[in-house]
């Protein structure tokens, strides 16, 4: 009975992550793939993607995307890190659940 709770975890788990970024995959590297196909009938190769790495607008999008990423995260931490501080070492009013 065990083994059946985690085969579930391991299902949910395939249907919700593994499946969707399979099926993106599938899509950069399909050509071409009409509705009722369940296969892309032709595929991209490899300079395919190189070309369009080399390109300024995937370039510039690249290094935006970053710039965001990584001012999130010290915005994130900048916050976050001395409100754990303040919740791990100090009492106050509510921290326990009681006002």
């Amino acid at each position: 009975m065990k083994n059946m709770g985690r085969y579930l975890i391991d299902a949910v788990y395939l249907i919700l992550i593994v499946l969707p970024l399979l099926l993106i995959v599938l899509l950069a590297l399909g050509h071409r793939w009409s509705y009722p196909a369940l296969w892309p009938t032709e595929f991209n190769s490899l300079s395919v993607f190189i070309a369009q790495l080399a390109s300024t607008e995937v370039l510039t999008s690249l290094g935006a995307s970053l710039a965001l990423a990584v001012g999130t995260i010290v915005l994130t931490l900048l916050i976050a890190y001395p409100t754990a501080l303040a919740l791990a070492y100090y009492q106050f009013p509510g921290k326990n659940g009681s006002i």
